[in-house]
């Protein structure tokens, strides 16, 4: 694992236990600083050959940053890295930033990153994160005086002042939608750090402030959309180019779709691509097609028996309870992806950023069920747009909670003077947060699949260039007319790369030339179809059966007999109700949404911690 942990203040602990946390693969290199107001530990993966903290020419200030910055905009101009200090180390780098901007220079990073900025003579320490907090940071103050933070909030829970306990609104969140919203956690008392803020603390008083640098502010810009795809494209590859600018071999992850499509065609580097899947689907095919229409390496890896069983051991060391295990894909393939690869490429959260999570209206359709179509929701408050629930992976209440446990859980919105906050997070208007997919990705946390992402950043450095500070401006300018019927990679590779946009979309066997609106009537044939087939399989996206998995296989089986104990001592979950789940689940009803959850709630090592020490 690699991350960043530290303590202020408080007694003097040991800070090995929290150190030991970041440690995930046992290769990483380990750095600890300690003084008498502070002690950090920063560990960082072999190849990143960079001892940490840099330090200011005066030796009085320390910085520590996890993640790669990619260049910086001082308000007027951006600077790319690889242009303006090419030979300098990340920590260097912001070193160099801070003399000339003072921490102003935080506001004007890009990348995915954390970091911590200690002035020794000035008796502060500065804690921040990215734009979206792809990099998260949680933080605790226990009644000891102290103040620990971490990216791993199991490390948080290994320091001796800190008892953690279960906080069930945070618990609900995880059970029913499949992550923690915003800036809450399942444990009481620890916070997410806020997506595009400074927290400062002060030595002297032992108090510290957050400042905001950064929210999402939707202001559409009423344009042809091709000039969209012509200033869009233009930026992309000058952020591939730099991105790719260290002498690595490069992999990535690719799919069949046009996402890491444009990536495959865009990078002048050869790469290793990599695709995971159970078999050679049309998913798969198309993948490969891809790669070889750019000349780069193709790679299958192929998701055995005991894929979805290493998959649960690997990532419940790493869980932050912000996805439910499955959607660690990368935990299983984690030697061969560090053997045929020094840093990754991936292509996700294109569809985030540009327009697949903006509400749409919905029909009820006799044998189809609850059909989206692409005209724009609109909600007159924030209680209007919960009801409707599509940030839900569990449509229904998990059964297998106790009854007085929904009643126990408190709103989850405030609003005041058209200021809306969502889970702690503020947003400019109810607009802001409704018209567009900005409440899902602000923080970036908020997508169940962050885990994805969060397992591939832990097994070695890894490129969003989806991610890149001057994409989410452009798509921040982007009208919902566009987010909603248009598709910009699409749209781009048909326009400056013609055969990668001949090879068809697995989902909907159209070409990429075909409007979203064709893409859509076909993948909605193709479901209904899918749903009606007695012998159908899905062959078009790579996704797990997750019910016959839990079926056929042990998975389950051996984990509920083997936290018996915590089922019968945890006393918001009913071990008689898991049973009964489980028995209907063998005679064909599939429940993986509810066993899922529960498999990485039970797995996790903070659930033995506090439920068995509770009973102790």
């Amino acid at each position: 694992m690699v991350g960043l942990c530290g303590v202020i203040g408080g007694p003097d602990e040991d800070m090995e236990p929290l150190s030991q946390n970041l440690t995930w693969l046992g290769s990483e290199d380990v750095f600890n600083y300690i003084d008498e107001n502070i002690k950090v530990c920063s560990v960082a993966h072999e190849s990143i050959d960079e001892e940490q903290p840099a330090k200011s020419k005066d030796e009085d200030t320390y910085i520590w940053i996890w993640g790669e910055i990619y260049g910086h905009d001082n308000g007027t101009k951006y600077e790319p890295k690889s242009k303006s200090y090419p030979n300098l180390s990340t920590g260097e780098y912001c070193a160099k930033l801070y003399e000339e901007y003072g921490l102003d220079f935080i506001e004007g990073l890009n990348s995915n990153f954390a970091g911590v900025v200690y002035d020794k003579e000035e008796k502060w320490i500065v804690i921040f994160t990215d734009r979206l907090s792809a990099r998260p940071i949680f933080y605790t103050k226990p009644s000891n005086g102290s103040f620990i933070f971490s990216t791993s909030i199991q490390a948080l829970t290994k320091h001796r002042s800190f008892t953690p306990e279960f906080d069930l609104n945070g618990l609900y969140d995880f059970f029913k939608t499949g992550r923690v919203y915003g800036l809450k956690t399942v444990l009481k008392g620890v916070k997410q750090l806020h997506p595009g803020s400074i927290l400062k603390y002060d030595l002297k008083t032992n108090e510290y402030q957050t400042h905001l640098y950064w929210q999402p502010k939707y202001r559409p810009k009423n344009i042809n959309f091709d000039e969209f795809v012509d200033e869009f494209y233009s930026l992309f590859k000058r952020i591939l180019s730099e991105q790719t600018s260290l002498d690595l071999d490069y992999g990535m992850m690719l799919s069949g779709g046009s996402d890491s499509r444009l990536i495959a065609g865009t990078v002048q580097e050869k790469l290793q691509c990599f695709h995971m899947n159970e078999i050679m689907d049309d998913e798969a095919k198309t993948a490969k097609l891809v790669a070889e229409e750019c000349e780069h390496d193709f790679k299958f890896l192929k998701r055995k028996e005991n894929y979805y069983d290493k998959v649960l051991k690997k990532t419940s060391q790493i869980s932050n309870f912000l996805s439910w295990f499955e959607e660690g894909h990368s935990a299983s393939f984690v030697e061969e992806l560090r053997k045929d690869s020094e840093c990754i490429l991936m292509g996700q959260y294109a569809d985030t950023l540009f327009g697949h999570y903006v509400p749409e209206k919905s029909l009820q359709i006799p044998l189809v069920g609850n059909l989206g179509i692409p005209v724009m929701e609109r909600y007159d408050n924030i209680e209007e747009f919960d009801k409707v629930g599509k940030h839900s992976r569990n449509k229904d209440y998990p059964t297998f909670l106790d009854q007085e446990f929904h009643n126990r859980v408190n709103s989850r919105y405030e609003s005041e003077n058209q200021v809306i906050r969502f889970h702690g997070v503020k947003y400019e208007s109810l607009n802001g947060f409704t018209l567009g997919p900005w409440y899902y990705y602000y923080p970036i946390t908020n997508p169940y699949t962050f885990l994805m992402c969060y397992t591939l950043t832990q097994t070695l450095p890894v490129r969003y260039p989806y991610l890149d500070n001057r994409i989410i401006d452009l798509s921040l300018r982007m009208p919902t007319k566009y987010l909603l019927r248009k598709d910009i990679s699409n749209r781009t590779l048909s326009k400056y790369n013609g055969k990668l946009a001949n090879i068809p979309d697995p989902s909907t066997g159209l070409s990429l030339h075909k409007s979203k609106m064709l893409h859509w009537f076909s993948k909605t044939y193709q479901d209904f179809l899918e749903r009606f087939s007695s012998t159908s399989q899905n062959n078009s996206g790579g996704w797990a059966d997750y019910d016959n998995i839990i079926r056929e296989t042990d998975l389950a089986e051996k984990r509920l007999e083997r936290y018996s104990e915590i089922l019968e001592n945890c006393d918001f979950i009913s071990k008689r109700k898991v049973q009964d789940i489980w028995k209907q689940q063998l005679a064909g009803k599939n429940n993986a949404n509810q066993l899922l959850p529960l498999l990485t709630f039970l797995e996790n090592p903070i659930t033995e911690r506090i439920i068995l020490s509770c009973n102790e």
